[in-house]
């Protein structure tokens, strides 16, 4: 490349540089002076650190280089929320000459004052994307002196802010006027009053209210709704008291914009309450009733007018559905990439035929469907859709290693593969197979544990060639 000592034009060493990965150019930042002035520009208009090595080897190269603040200038995105557990207010004072940024996230950066996140936002008022989640100490220096002061905001989460209140919420609301995108979840400080707000200011297309659970007039989130007409994706998973809000709605007229709907958790719907919601919200493409125990075939039979639209189902733990249901939703809703039916313990290896027709099916949970047996898997084995690539089938008991391995060897482009939990094939040679256990996974099921990546699936086909050789 270049040296101290080589004197090159600078457009070559720029052309040079432009072919190099960003972790290469981290590693050359301390080489000397010379490579630091030519590769810090390139670094500094995504500031996005991925590895901790990356962002300490940054942040000691702006502590030597005497024109960072000049770079600065030229900043549009700073993305600290894979290295968030080790920044502090030293690390983003370096960056304090930014006065142009556009995205920022600060994810789960819980070492930051509040001063200081409420100092770069006011350092950078046209930003367009923000995100401080999980960042639980944030109070009136931020919410109040900062946010309501970024007009241009487009996209904001303050998912797992406990100190936000519906006032400062409500100043947010008022001032960024284009406010598309807003994820509340988990914002336990939140009351009913914030879905007032919400039915008097704001054209959002996202909304995640899910876990805010001391929102609890149902009444008043039909009216955000009917405020927010173009909004095309709605969480309200573990909201338990607006599980009744399709009571509320009298209007002939429907809600053709939503295409993403999670009720997740809200184990008192009813099938009456997924029947109305499927009329009023009839282009729905995802639909997530996980845990909706008290749901039946009849709930299904709604489901099933959504035909075409819907291409993702989510029904694990709906201990009442049946073969009946399932089929009749699968016979009409040809366009389904994604179903779970995973805890629907009833089902039998009538509904896997059926998931097995699909023509577009990318991922199936079959998790603890107790009844099937490998007839099932040769269902899937032959599946009509040429990108099926994850399959969840642990807890499974009726298969055989026989059928498993006869799924892996035939679903050629298969990703994922789990069987946790299957007896049978933990004794089998299939084990040796296994990705290694996940470090998060729960210590109770590091005995059973056996599921299979890409490699390991490709690994075990050559294992089988080798011996029909």
């Amino acid at each position: 490349m270049m040296s101290s000592n080589i004197s090159l034009p600078n457009e070559i060493c720029y052309k040079i540089i432009s072919y190099m990965d960003v972790p290469d150019l981290y590693n050359c930042l301390t080489v000397n002076s010379v490579w630091c002035r030519f590769i810090l520009p390139f670094l500094w208009e995504k500031l996005v650190f991925k590895t901790l090595p990356e962002f300490q080897t940054f942040s000691k190269a702006l502590q030597t280089f005497k024109n960072a603040e000049n770079y600065c200038m030229h900043s549009r995105k700073l993305n600290l929320s894979y290295v968030s557990n080790f920044v502090t207010d030293g690390h983003l004072s370096l960056l304090s000459g930014a006065r142009n940024l556009l995205r920022i996230n600060l994810s789960g950066c819980t070492r930051l004052t509040d001063d200081m996140i409420s100092s770069i936002l006011l350092n950078n008022l046209d930003i367009l994307v923000l995100d401080l989640s999980g960042i639980p100490k944030l109070s009136t220096k931020t919410m109040l002196d900062a946010l309501p002061k970024l007009k241009k905001l487009k996209a904001l989460s303050l998912s797992r802010c406990a100190l936000l209140d519906d006032s400062q919420l409500k100043e947010t609301l008022v001032q960024c006027k284009h406010l598309k995108k807003l994820k509340l979840n988990d914002c336990t400080s939140l009351t009913e009053k914030s879905l007032q707000t919400l039915s008097e200011y704001g054209d959002l297309i996202e909304l995640d209210i899910s876990g805010c659970r001391n929102m609890k007039d149902p009444s008043v989130l039909i009216k955000a709704l009917m405020k927010q007409k173009n909004l095309k994706e709605l969480n309200m998973s573990g909201c338990f008291y607006l599980t009744d809000f399709m009571d509320y709605y009298t209007s002939p007229s429907k809600f053709c914009s939503l295409r993403s709907l999670n009720l997740t958790g809200l184990s008192e719907l009813s099938d009456n309450h997924v029947l109305k919601l499927c009329e009023c919200f009839p282009r729905l493409q995802t639909l997530y009733l996980t845990k909706c125990i008290q749901l039946t075939d009849t709930a299904l039979a709604g489901i099933s007018n959504l035909k075409t639209y819907l291409t993702s189902l989510h029904l694990g733990h709906c201990y009442e559905v049946t073969d009946l249901g399932i089929i009749s939703v699968l016979k009409s809703c040809k366009n389904l990439a994604y179903v779970d039916f995973g805890g629907c313990f009833r089902l039998t290896d009538s509904s896997v035929a059926e998931i097995a027709k699909l023509p577009r099916l990318q991922r199936v949970g079959l998790v603890k469907c107790i009844f099937l047996t490998d007839i099932s898997i040769i269902h899937l084995s032959n599946c009509s859709s040429k990108f099926l690539e994850r399959i969840h089938l642990s807890y499974c008991t009726g298969l055989t290693p026989k059928s498993i391995s006869y799924l892996m060897l035939n679903c050629k482009n298969l990703k994922h593969l789990s069987v946790t939990g299957i007896s049978s094939i933990l004794c089998t040679e299939l084990r040796a197979f296994s990705r290694p256990i996940p470090k998060e996974i729960n210590p109770s099921q590091v005995p059973i544990f056996c599921a299979f990546t890409r490699e390991e699936i490709d690994l075990f086909r050559n294992y089988i060639n080798q011996k029909i050789i």
